[in-house]
């Protein structure tokens, strides 16, 4: 089911916003990520919308980041790197009348909601992450090289760019029939005179710098979150994600089989014993936790942290995303998750460092307002 809703726009300070939406209730906002679109969402947005027994519906927003997608005209003489990106993000929420939501973030995305909620805890009710950019994880190698290229790629003719966007839609996805779905989605957004320069103008707006500068700040946020990681991501370690887990104070649901692009991949019946997650190697773990020579560290990057409870969330047939909806932990970060009653009560939610069975429902001490996290696993 990919019904994503309407799509909507609205012009703020002369720029216009673009973003579907889908479905009432409480607000919960996706941020995609590069060389994506809001179609990344496709396949979750029905789901989250959708009421189902005892839980009620979200209202789901799917953003599209300035300069991207079918905004890409929107990044020409514009700063759209991610911490630019989150001052946009805010300044849309407030134009739309959204006080306070769930941001979910994929990839850039992730770094997006990041210093979004950084910045203004107040309007973030909860925060989940997949495969997202944190930290010194990124740009990646491959889009390093690119940058240098510089000018080659802005000249880079359409046949050859769609290769090299073909290739690495590929590279993020295990599953061959949804790589060519996801890339004939967001193709769009390239596929134009000014195709080659809108990604040279995205690749040269990425700067490590936007993420180190909030990492110190994220075990302080004490809201809600999730984290969800395909742990055979090549491009976004499983260590990276195991990091903000800590950070976040939150649980890491992995899909073993899971590559990067989670929201829309399908995963395949293979293994899913927990311990058998697909794991960094020492150097790459260790590089984790190292910035780059001329980047500052965040002293102390979690080594005296606990250790996040950890849950292989395998789930056949299903986009790995969408898999992270049908367990309701979307749902349950929502602000008026506690109204259903599959949930536990606030008022049984344990001490800090207590924790329940893997098969029943846990409540989370974040500063959430009686918000609840379930063990479905």
């Amino acid at each position: 089911m990919t019904d994503t809703g309407r799509e909507r726009s609205v012009e703020i300070d002369g720029v216009r916003h673009r973003w579907l939406e889908h479905g009432e209730g409480p607000p919960v906002v996706l941020v995609h990520g590069i060389p994506t679109s809001p179609a990344l969402w496709r396949h979750v947005m029905p789901e989250l919308g959708r009421p189902a027994p005892r839980v009620q519906g979200l209202r789901v927003l799917a953003w599209e980041m300035l300069g991207y997608g079918l905004s890409y005209a929107t990044g020409a003489g514009r700063d759209i790197s991610v911490k630019a990106q989150a001052a946009y993000l805010r300044r849309w929420l407030q134009e739309i009348g959204v006080e306070r939501a769930v941001l979910v973030g994929h990839d850039l995305g992730g770094g997006v909601v990041q210093i979004a909620a950084v910045h203004d805890r107040s309007s973030c009710s909860g925060i989940v992450l997949t495969n997202a950019i944190a930290y010194n994880s990124w740009p990646i190698p491959r889009v390093k090289a690119m940058r240098l290229l510089g000018p080659a790629v802005a000249r880079m003719p359409t046949p050859l760019l769609r290769r090299v966007f073909d290739s690495f839609i590929g590279q993020g996805h295990d599953y061959r029939g949804r790589a060519g779905e996801s890339a004939a989605a967001h193709w769009p957004g390239y596929d134009h005179p000014a195709g080659a320069a809108t990604f040279l103008r995205q690749i040269r707006s990425l700067w490590t710098a936007d993420t180190l500068e909030v990492a110190a700040r994220l075990p302080d946020l004490r809201v809600s979150a999730g984290v969800v990681w395909g742990a055979a991501d090549s491009f976004q370690k499983l260590a990276y994600g195991e990091r903000l887990a800590r950070d976040l104070h939150a649980d890491l649901d992995t899909v073993s089989t899971g590559k990067h692009f989670m929201p829309e991949d399908i995963e395949h019946p293979r293994s899913r014993d927990q311990h058998s997650h697909a794991r960094a190697d020492a150097d790459e773990r260790a590089d984790c936790h190292r910035a780059d020579p001329d980047e500052q560290q965040r002293p102390g990057c979690a080594a005296d942290a606990r250790e996040p409870r950890r849950c292989d969330a395998g789930q056949s047939g299903l986009p790995a995303a969408s898999r992270f909806v049908h367990q309701q932990r979307f749902r349950s970060i929502c602000p008026h998750a506690a109204t259903c009653s599959a949930l536990s009560p606030s008022s049984s939610r344990p001490s800090p460092g207590q924790t329940r069975p893997a098969t029943q429902a846990t409540q989370r001490s974040n500063g959430g307002g009686g918000l609840a996290h379930l063990r479905t696993c």
